[in-house]
């Protein structure tokens, strides 16, 4: 694998990675508002899901595992899929194919997994073995042997000394430590970098500031940015040149380095830079909103779904398609123009809108599950299950193919609920 190609998440299990991490994160949010309610176990279609204040997992097993909570505990656990998220994380022991964390503080300890994915504020990680690795967050610290890649960003990034990665290692952060072995390509982006350890590929370096430790080796080349001169101190041992990017190698391909442009897709790991962390705060602080000015319509609309899901649906299959047409019409002529805006705005709020009533009738649903008594009015708690609705359409989202048309399917029926609704409400005015 190339370095180039190691620095992009664009293949499927990347991909569903990040999108499991993201949802994960949802949770985090959700946490400080659900940090009371009892722990509840759910089984639901994908497994079990234990929710809760305070979440303790010991010798659980199954294919898919997953907790939600003000704080999580586990341990012994043993799953084909394992998720956890909360204010406060802790696993140790757990053998799964594949390992999801988000947290306040993520501590991990003995995880053997066949890919790892771990964020949040603070995220240290000792004696993982697995395939891939992806963390991300504040503070960093990886220690563990993968057969894979390693993809580690946050705003302090340590990969200790008894790291092993067979595969390339990609490090983006204000503060890049790296020491071990690296049998791969190694690609570091920071404000500050320290490099120890023996590096069996080329090392593509972007920092401002650049420590190669006595002792370090680089069997490869050293690539570092256009106009960048570095010569390397004694003790320190690089086989191959040291070249920049913009120069030619031997075959007249132009060196890069694959941090630039399109190929830092890895941010999309980081939980402070991604689009989708962003659509999360979105969600968060739009539903508290629309929840906190307009608590009657946001029931009603949530009744709506409920009451007459198929209505709703057909409601919004056809604005998605009657909505663009017509402003696409008004925008033909000067003077319909600014209808065409004030139209494509109230559509964006319909469907933002719908999100929220969609998300907020599953959370919920998930609330109902778990037997909490009477009906929740606190707009905090409110907010928290709306956003434990998130997690649970984007799990959806997850599946292969069907997941994508559900997902589109469900949102639409949201947004139909609120056109509805919206309809219904103004029809007295119009008698």
């Amino acid at each position: 694998m190339t370095l180039a190609r190691a620095w992009t998440i664009s293949d499927m299990n990347a991909a569903r990675g990040a999108l499991k991490i993201a949802t994960l994160a949802a949770a985090l949010f959700a946490a400080p508002a659900i940090a009371q309610e009892d722990a509840k176990t759910i089984s639901m279609f994908f497994g079990d899901v234990r929710v809760g204040g305070n979440v303790r997992l010991d010798g659980n097993s199954g294919d898919q595992v997953l907790a939600l909570g003000g704080s999580v505990n586990a341990t012994g656990v043993n799953s084909d899929t394992f998720g956890a998220a909360g204010g406060q994380v802790s696993v140790s022991a757990v053998h799964a194919d594949r390992f999801f964390a988000a947290g306040g503080t993520v501590t991990l300890n003995t995880i053997t997994a066949d890919e790892v994915f771990a964020a949040g504020g603070n995220v240290s990680a000792t004696d993982v073995t697995a395939g891939d690795g992806h963390f991300a967050g504040g503070n960093v610290v990886v220690l563990g042997s993968f057969s894979g890649d390693l993809h580690a960003n946050g705003g302090n990034v340590t990969v200790g000394e008894n790291a092993t990665v067979s595969g390339d290692t990609v490090a983006i952060g204000g503060k890049v430590t790296l020491s071990g072995q690296f049998n791969g390509d190694v690609g570091v982006k920071a404000d500050e970098a320290r490099i120890a350890g023996t590096i069996n590929g080329d090392l593509s370096v972007d920092a401002r500031s650049l420590v190669l430790e006595p002792g370090t080796t680089v069997a490869g080349d050293m690539i570092l940015p256009a106009g960048i001169s570095f010569t390397p101190p004694v003790g320190v041992n690089v086989s191959g040149d040291i070249r920049n990017a913009g120069d030619m190698d031997a075959d007249g391909v132009t060196v890069r380095i694959a941090l630039d442009d399109e190929d830092d897709g890895v941010f999309s790991f980081s939980p402070f830079g991604s689009g989708i962390f962003m659509m999360l705060i979105s969600l968060a602080a739009f539903g508290a909103l629309a929840l906190g000015v307009a608590p009657q319509f946001m029931a009603q609309s949530a009744q709506q779904l409920s009451l007459r899901p198929l209505p709703s649906l057909a409601v919004g299959l056809s604005s998605l398609f009657l909505a663009p047409l017509a402003m696409a019409l008004a925008a033909a002529t000067v003077i319909g123009i600014p209808f065409a805006l004030l139209g494509a705005a109230a559509y964006g709020v319909a469907i933002a809108l719908g999100v929220v009533t969609l998300c907020l009738w599953g959370g919920l649903a998930l609330r109902a599950a778990t037997k909490q008594p009477g009906a929740e009015t606190r707009l905090a708690r409110l907010v928290g299950w709306t956003l434990m609705g998130f997690v649970a359409l984007a799990l959806i989202g997850a599946v292969p193919i069907l997941g994508g048309v559900v997902q589109l399917l469900a949102v639409m029926t949201g947004a139909g609920a609120v056109i509805a609704t919206a309809w219904a409400a103004r029809r007295p005015a119009a008698a």
